[in-house]
């Protein structure tokens, strides 16, 4: 599989976790383009057959992400985030 985009593709750099994710992104977008293998046309270079990874690849890959990351980019854990908004709720200031 090859992804003739992938020096187009990138994350803002101003978090370590969005660094991170980047090459996750790039497998997701292989792993997408994997499933639609039927739908391409196998091409060849120097007898090697290869697909390529099409730009609707992409889309469906940043789709997935954008539902897939507004939790993990998060800087609590999902109970945390839990028990802060249930401590919002509560309208207190402090917690020990």
């Amino acid at each position: 599989m090859v992804n003739p985009y992938a020096e187009e593709i990138f994350y803002e750099d101003d978090r370590l976790q969005a660094r991170r994710n980047q090459p996750k992104f790039l497998n997701l977008c292989k792993a997408v383009a994997f499933l639609n293998q039927m739908k391409k046309p196998l091409k060849n270079y120097n007898g090697i057959d290869y697909l390529e990874v099409s730009r609707e690849d992409i889309q469906q890959a940043t789709k997935l992400t954008s539902e897939l990351q507004g939790i993990s980019l998060d800087n609590l854990s999902l109970p945390a985030r839990n028990l802060l908004q249930l401590l919002l709720e509560m309208n207190r200031k402090t917690f020990t």
